[in-house]
């Protein structure tokens, strides 16, 4: 194989070597940007949970508040009835 030959097959097998070795990176690339966006989604999810607990427990406590102002007021209603001081509800 003569010296020109050579250097033809060289020149004409370096850019396969390149497209190989890019083709790997991007592999590789595209290997971390699906597990990037796992991560970005289980991140996402983990946020939306949190959130979402908060809210219920918001509510809970709204209603719990709500429920204890009702029972008291029940409660002294009750007892203003025993006491004979119950005011009679008026007609709309």
């Amino acid at each position: 194989m003569s010296r020109l030959t050579a250097r033809i097959m060289a020149i004409m097998l370096f850019p396969l070597a390149i497209f190989l070795v890019g083709l790997l990176s991007l592999d590789q690339y595209r290997t971390t940007l699906i597990q990037s966006e796992f991560v970005a989604l289980e991140r996402q999810g983990f946020t939306l949970a949190r959130s979402l607990a908060l809210a219920e427990a918001e509510r809970d406590r709204r209603v719990l508040t709500r429920s204890k102002r009702f029972m008291e007021l029940a409660i002294n209603i009750k007892h203003l009835h025993h006491k004979g001081r119950a005011m009679p509800m008026k007609a709309a």
